[in-house]
């Protein structure tokens, strides 16, 4: 491998130690959450630092380094609830990630097989972590409303989290060849989507198909073959008496229903729902306020529900560099699937579904700094919007 290279290997761990932080804090507790987005960072900056570093890669982290710098200031002088300890924090390691992805993009990846070690370590993690996230629902029985036991726990934010994984998970298993592993990472998925209806979050769930649709629309032909169908038939049967009598399950799937029709009376003008009343409430500041928020909002309390009114609301004018790549980012990730220079397997593919099913995410919830893959991706998509050449050395074993 060129001393130049990315080990994906290492940039796949690092990406799941990155996002399932929330399951280790459900596994061990804080510690256990700052351990894993420590590990996560180190693997993923430690893999694109030690490629090469070109004059052009400095400037832009100067550059990068300078606007987070020019943001914190705004935020101070405007006497915005951003200027917490934990919120720079992440708000660093958006800035890292942001770095990373640009780093990424610009030098040579060694797209190789994924060692079946890391994928045994992921997909039991993952098992873990949504276990753990059911046994404590299991103990909340009798609790009313969206609790997951652990006041720091968002039901949101996990949603996020077991959608993001979910991904990773299916990513996995597409290039899988080995039965027992298919059969792990199977079980893995149904564990995460347990986790995911867990939370009783609408968009969480529909970005999450929206998002395997339309970059894996082709592996989901199968399913219009009669043999598919008599398996899935067959499967789901199983799962329903399996799980017929399980009280916490069939209660949260009626109160996943009821909130689909609850958000569907919304939309007709009928507002039961408090979750959506909630959003356009905080909203409404912005609607209203608009023309007072030229350089930035202040007194801006995170969060409007919504990355582009929130970009303004916290930078005004000075959020239009980030506001222009977000929209133009988003617009490349919708082509990908699209394209032919890159593969279903390849890790880049997988960070552009991440990224989509994030930004999907980012228009409806998650403040900035939560919905850090949103950042690797505009990384990783700066380097495509100013058309730099990215060689793939396609390597097998």
């Amino acid at each position: 491998m060129k001393n130049n290279s990315i080990s994906i290997n290492k940039m796949v761990i690092g990406v799941f130690f990155l996002i399932w932080a929330t399951f280790a804090f459900v596994l061990i507790g804080t510690i256990g959450r700052y351990l894993s987005l420590v590990l996560g960072m180190y693997c993923i900056m430690s893999s694109v630092v030690f490629g090469k570093i070109d004059s052009r890669s400095f400037f832009f982290i100067l550059k990068a380094i300078a606007v987070f710098l020019m943001y914190i200031f705004l935020a101070f002088e405007l006497n915005q609830r951003t200027t917490s300890i934990i919120n720079i924090t992440f708000g660093l390691i958006c800035l890292l990630l942001i770095i990373a992805g640009y780093l990424y993009s610009k030098n040579t990846r060694v797209d190789k097989t994924i060692d079946s070690k890391i994928v045994v370590l992921i997909a039991i993690l993952s098992i873990l972590g949504a276990f753990e996230l059911y046994r404590m629902q299991a103990s909340l029985l009798l609790e009313v409303g969206r609790g997951l036991g652990e006041e720091s726990l968002n039901a949101v934010g996990v949603a996020y989290v077991c959608g993001q994984v979910f991904l990773l998970l299916f990513w996995l298993y597409i290039q899988m060849r080995n039965l027992i592993l298919k059969i792990l990472l199977i079980t893995a998925m149904v564990a995460n989507g347990v986790a995911l209806l867990i939370t009783e979050s609408r968009g969480a769930v529909v970005f999450l198909i929206v998002t395997l649709i339309w970059f894996y629309k082709e592996r989901f032909k199968f399913l219009l073959n009669l043999k598919s169908i008599v398996v899935i038939a067959l499967v789901g049967t199983l799962l329903l008496l399996t799980f017929k009598d399980n009280v916490i399950l069939q209660d949260k799937i009626d109160d996943v229903s009821n909130r689909f029709e609850s958000a569907f009376d919304h939309l007709q003008g009928i507002n039961t729902d408090a979750s959506l009343q909630e959003r356009s409430s905080l909203q409404s500041d912005f609607y209203e306020d608009y023309d007072q928020m030229v350089f930035g909002y202040e007194g801006y309390k995170p969060y409007p529900h919504n990355q582009i009114i929130e970009i303004y609301m916290r930078w005004g004018i000075f959020g239009i560099p980030v506001l222009l790549i977000s929209l133009l980012s988003f617009i490349k990730s919708i082509r990908y699937p699209s394209r032919k220079d890159f593969s279903q397997v390849s890790f880049s593919y997988l960070i552009i579904s991440v990224f989509f099913f994030s930004y999907l995410q980012s228009m409806s919830s998650l403040s900035l700094e939560m919905n850090r893959m949103l950042w690797f991706g505009f990384g990783f998509f700066i380097t495509e919007l100013f058309k730099r050449k990215i060689k793939i050395v396609k390597v097998n074993g």
